[in-house]
């Protein structure tokens, strides 16, 4: 009864994971519930850090593939067309891709690539529509106990990598330290012409009250 309902549980987690649109998704034929015989399941995610960059800075996309399955995966190889395009310069971790001739059962590979990101915009999926609609990252792999069917797991994201214009991103973030010293004189300098003013009609009044005094002569 367990293994029918742990079965279950990952086959229902790896179509949420594995389906793409308009694809169909091979399931390995001789999976039997009645017999827990489950083979090659792998199930995956990328993440981005940080999940906002700004343009011309780097970002690290880190790919995580494990095996839930009871057999081994054999010829596995990830591919992400999403950084394929010239918005994205490699800078560390080599190629944008990931192979293992196998990963056993409960084994995990990860690859961490370091990108250079020139083009402004977000990239990848929500956590919520990767889990239904995801796209351009997937793992294709053959189970061990079934060497005739080619599957494919697309690769859930954890969050959406913002890319924010450094132009916009120096607006917001600049101290603007010349235009406020800027302001602040020319606002020095209007408080001081009335009061200057004030002050010199104030000086003309009191000298025009003060009489002159005079000597008179015997």
């Amino acid at each position: 009864m367990i293994g029918k309902v742990l079965f279950g549980a990952v086959v229902v987690l790896g179509l949420l994971c594995s389906v793409a649109k308009g694809e169909e998704v091979v399931l390995d034929e001789d999976v039997d519930a009645g017999s827990g015989v489950i083979g090659a399941f792998l199930i995956g995610t990328r993440s981005f850090t940080p999940g906002v960059v700004v343009q011309e800075g780097n970002v690290t996309v880190e790919y995580v593939v494990t095996n839930v399955g009871d057999h081994a995966a054999l010829d596995v190889e990830l591919v992400d067309m999403t950084f394929q395009s010239s918005a994205f310069e490699v800078v560390d971790g080599g190629a944008i891709a990931l192979t293992a001739d196998e990963v056993k059962p409960g084994e995990t590979i990860r690859k961490n690539v370091t990108l250079l990101v020139s083009v402004p915009g977000e990239y990848g999926d929500n956590a919520k529509d990767s889990l239904y609609k995801p796209k351009s990252a997937a793992v294709s792999y053959i189970s061990e106990h079934n060497l005739e069917n080619k599957l494919v797991l697309r690769l859930a994201s954890t969050s959406t990598l913002v890319v924010e214009d450094v132009d916009a991103y120096r607006r917001r973030t600049d101290l603007h330290i010349i235009e406020w010293t800027v302001f602040l004189l020319v606002g020095a300098l209007l408080a001081a012409l009335p009061l200057s003013l004030s002050i010199a009609e104030q000086n003309k009044l009191i000298a025009s009250q003060i009489k002159p005094k005079t000597k008179k002569i015997r």
